[in-house]
């Protein structure tokens, strides 16, 4: 049965996208900046671009539009601790999170399931969200399995969906 679009039932329907778990992160006026995100997706692979959307008032948001490169990882299933850790509003998570930083100055989260760096190209604004667009300019992946993120809870691949066996 359809309801009226509620705030409440909206973020019901939502947390039923099972989705990876990503720690944006980015160096801006000397201070690492990250933060945790499930509302991302990839774009196109030629030229390989992603899309991260961003909350206006999320304190990463000014590193992330104004920086010119910026980090997305692919949070490993171990690394639990840290999507909770750069999805609170805390400013010691810069400090606590445990960021590595490349040569280029940009943040990494150590031995996640894939770190990407990315060159802003756009930025749209949509709502209480700015739709940033990037390209992917240098990938390190690992052989760990992502985390996701369902109803409200994280989760291994694996545990999400019903299993079904073949029949026969």
């Amino acid at each position: 049965m359809l309801r009226e679009a509620t705030r409440s039932l909206v973020l019901d329907a939502f947390s039923r996208i099972a989705s990876t778990v990503a720690v944006v992160s980015a160096a801006h006026d000397g201070t690492l900046r990250a933060m945790t995100v499930t509302s991302f997706a990839t774009l196109s692979m030629a030229p390989p671009r992603l899309l991260v959307c961003v909350a206006k008032t999320a304190r990463t948001h000014v590193a992330l539009t104004a920086q010119p490169a910026f980090a997305v990882n692919l949070l490993a299933e171990d690394q639990e601790d840290l999507a909770r850790t750069f999805a609170t509003s805390e400013p010691a998570k810069h400090t606590t999170g445990g960021l590595r930083v490349l040569d280029g100055g940009i943040p990494v989260v150590p031995d996640a399931a894939a770190s990407l760096i990315c060159h802003r190209e756009k930025i749209h604004d949509e709502g209480d969200h700015d739709i940033v667009i990037v390209r992917v300019v240098a990938v390190a992946t690992s052989d760990s399995p992502p985390l996701l993120h369902h109803r409200r809870t994280f989760k291994p691949v694996g545990s999400t969906l019903d299993r079904v066996t073949a029949p026969g």
